[in-house]
């Protein structure tokens, strides 16, 4: 394993190495409680270091996940996790990082709260557009680092709203709108 990490390491030109706090890293054998746990702090530690994160689908079926950063799977580097404990963990990037004026842009620190479907729900009740709810949850967080989301997220979520009552009767639309009060 030291052969493959070390191969690794000289094989690359320049590493771009994030300042986090000791407490905020992931270090090798390392343990968490389930895979959800795992997740969030190294997304948390992901945040803070300026990439973001995911669970590779084929790996997170076996006892083996890794939780990938960059996108291209040949070009991507990876923490591994066996049975909720960090088997490797390689702190070098080989490309430059997020500034943290832009990390709240990356996918896996974005997510649209429960709080904030229903009051968009309300606000399409009302006939409110959806460039102009992005534009109210802004001024109501104090800027659009602080909303949580993009305007693309909130699309997606509408889209994937109208898929759901797709091909349905009036009667389900009439009970959609009555609970979402």
């Amino acid at each position: 394993m030291a052969n493959a990490l070390d191969e690794w390491m000289f094989s690359k030109d320049e590493f771009y190495i994030p300042q986090v706090r000791d407490d905020k890293k992931q270090k090798a054998g390392l343990a968490f409680k389930s895979l959800d746990e795992t997740y969030e702090f190294y997304n948390d530690y992901a945040k803070d270091a300026g990439f973001s994160v995911r669970i590779s689908k084929e790996k997170k079926k076996k006892e083996t996940c890794e939780m990938r950063r960059g996108g291209k799977k040949k070009d991507s580097e990876s923490t591994q996790i066996e049975r909720e404990r960090v088997k490797t963990f390689i702190e070098e990037h080989t490309h430059p990082l997020a500034t943290p004026s832009r990390v709240h842009l990356l996918r896996s620190h974005r997510g649209v709260s429960d709080t904030k479907i229903k009051l968009m729900k309300k606000f399409s009740n009302v006939n409110i557009p959806l460039y102009q709810q992005f534009e109210l949850l802004e001024t109501q967080a104090g800027g659009h680092k602080s909303v949580g989301f993009i305007e693309r997220d909130l699309r997606n979520f509408a889209q994937d709203e109208r898929e759901k009552i797709k091909g349905h009767d009036a009667e389900m639309l009439y009970e959609l709108q009555i609970g979402g009060r």
